[in-house]
């Protein structure tokens, strides 16, 4: 799988908004990293769950964070 990663940590709302833009690179072959912020990120990694998506916490390491 190719590697994509969603920097937009901050806002459940903007979250939400990219759950779609998300889906769309899952069905043309990408796993997507999606870092936010801490706040978050409880909520997200429980609730969320989409094959292909890892959430991470934005202070951890995560791929492509360079």
């Amino acid at each position: 799988m190719k590697n994509c990663l969603i920097h937009q940590p901050l806002g459940l709302g903007d979250i939400f908004f990219n759950m779609p833009i998300a889906d769309k690179l899952i069905g043309e072959g990408y796993h997507i990293h999606y870092p936010v912020g801490e706040p978050y990120y409880d909520m997200v990694a429980n609730y969320i769950n989409k094959e292909h998506v890892t959430w991470y916490r934005e202070t951890d390491y995560f791929p492509m964070k360079e």
